[in-house]
């Protein structure tokens, strides 16, 4: 069973080797300001939050999740629904951004409601 003190297993048995690969990626060519415009590196604080909303989040075996890192630093997790249409969650540092296309539903959830929010929403 993955746990939150094993972040590599935790990443590899929610979401695959290449997520996995990608947050390696991030963390090793990330970590100062990157890009034309200067944006942010890999946010510490977005990390805790995406392992600890990880380990409370059930994707379903069709999902088919990406990894990626934002401008401003915070790492965002998408998938496809049965449906194919898009989830997404951002993680902030404070808050983090939820969005489900089928439900035309949009949040900005405050990270200590997080894991509920996703065990309520994303477990089967």
């Amino acid at each position: 069973m993955a746990t939150l003190t094993d972040p590599d297993s935790l990443i590899l048995a929610k979401l695959g080797k290449n997520a996995w690969g990608r947050w390696q990626y991030f963390r090793q060519c990330f970590s100062g300001k990157w890009g034309e415009r200067g944006q942010k590196p890999l946010s510490p604080r977005s990390q805790e939050v995406f392992f600890s909303a990880l380990a409370s989040l059930e994707l379903p075996d069709h999902a088919k999740p990406s990894l990626f890192l934002t401008d401003e630093g915070n790492l965002e997790l998408a998938w496809r629904d049965a449906e194919g249409r898009a989830i997404q969650i951002e993680f902030g540092p404070a808050e983090s951004e939820i969005y489900v296309e089928s439900e035309a539903f949009e949040a900005v959830v405050p990270n200590r409601d997080l894991p509920g929010l996703l065990r309520e929403r994303f477990t089967a």
